[in-house]
């Protein structure tokens, strides 16, 4: 099975531009109809590539969507996951990530969770980049469960509800229902007093 983030390292220079071109152009249209699946003419469009270009980069609808959560999923492990250290104490960990994929969100929107929960991409997945999403969440609710005092009977779930603040805000931001700087700021207060509630 591909790692995810080694596809890119196998292509040549031209063809992984052509490639990143097509899986920007899909990142466009995802967030014009907000569902799956994306018409590959839209793309040629975008792109100045032939349909067949692009059919020889992704054979289908769902080569297309692994791919994009792919370089999602490698987005969020350099950009997001790699503040995680262990010199700053758990609450403040669950922050800088909170605020770090809220920015992600805001410039890019909400990749991941619409291709996880779009009805046409059921089944499709890559088990593997699925796999790797559950880490990173795993990971998540370590730091958040070793942030708080009381118990935490279902942790993932926990974590998946805090994520859904920084996602949720980074959404409007993207869509530009509110002003990136105000959104960052309301998703760190709400995500600082979630974790401070669990702690209760």
């Amino acid at each position: 099975m591909t790692e995810p983030n080694s596809i890119d390292l196998e292509l040549p220079e031209h063809v992984e531009a052509r490639h990143e071109a097509i899986l920007d152009a899909a990142t466009v249209e995802l967030k014009r109809q907000g569902h799956w699946p994306i018409g590959f003419a839209a793309i040629a469009e975008r792109t100045g590539a032939s349909r067949s270009v692009i059919y020889a980069h992704f054979p289908t609808q769902f080569a297309l969507a692994n791919a994009l959560l792919r370089r999602r999923l490698v987005e969020i492990e350099t950009q997001v996951m790699t503040l995680i250290t262990a010199d700053d104490a758990p609450c403040e960990q669950l922050l800088k990530a909170g605020d770090a994929y809220q920015r992600l969100v805001a410039s890019q929107g909400p990749v991941v969770s619409t291709l996880v929960s779009d009805r046409y991409l059921h089944g499709e997945l890559d088990e593997a980049l699925l796999r790797g999403l559950h880490k990173i969440l795993l990971r998540l609710a370590r730091i958040l469960r070793s942030s708080t005092s009381a118990p935490l009977p279902r942790p993932v779930a926990t974590t998946l509800l805090l994520i859904c603040i920084p996602e949720e805000l980074g959404t409007l931001a993207f869509t530009r229902k509110l002003d990136p700087d105000l959104a960052a700021d309301l998703s760190a207060r709400y995500l600082r007093g979630g974790i401070a509630e669990l702690s209760r």
